[in-house]
């Protein structure tokens, strides 16, 4: 009975070891999923506060809040690093091409609606841009949404690109559209 209590012991703190490094993991996993949609809305808000900015004629607020949108990107990538680090990964080929499809499809719906804010705030229009950054806003929390499944249901073997080659591009490009 005593050689059976030490490797028992032995197993069991092993066990919980594995555990904890588990929920610490999977704690940071949700911590840089929260932040990432933090960042979203921030970005939102940064857009907001430069075409009241330009409708304002004010160019140091704008230019304050473009400063703000650039550290939000910044900001991103980090937390995209933090993301990356810690995704839980269970295959699932259908799961994994249906979301790498949204994904591109809502990729393109973002691009396509940062052309139309890009118009919107060179009109000055104010309440159109704004209503376009909502838009835009929306699309890129399902974007995120749609990215992480695809990453969390990658099949072994595939490469991660084809899921998050527009997605990582953007976040790596500069912004040449704003």
């Amino acid at each position: 009975m005593k050689k059976i209590s030490p490797r028992f012991l032995i197993v069991s703190l092993i066990s919980l070891a594995c555990i904890g490094g588990c929920r610490q993991e999977s704690r940071e996993y949700l911590q840089a999923l929260e932040a990432k949609d933090r960042l979203i809305e921030s970005s939102h808000t940064a857009r907001k506060d430069m075409i009241d900015s330009l409708g304002r004629k004010s160019l140091s607020h704008a230019d304050r809040a473009m400063e703000e949108e650039g550290r939000l990107e910044e900001q991103s990538l980090y937390v995209q690093g933090r993301l990356d680090s810690s995704r839980p990964h269970v295959p699932n080929p259908a799961l994994y091409e249906q979301a790498s499809e949204l994904a591109r499809s809502l990729e393109q719906d973002r691009n396509s609606l940062l052309d139309q804010w890009v118009e919107a705030s060179k009109d000055l229009n104010t309440d159109v841009a704004k209503e376009i950054s909502s838009k835009i806003r929306d699309v890129e929390l399902a974007l995120a949404e749609a990215s992480e499944t695809a990453k969390r249901s990658r099949p072994f073997g595939t490469s991660d690109q084809s899921s998050s080659d527009a997605v990582l591009a953007r976040e790596l490009a500069p912004e040449e559209k704003r």
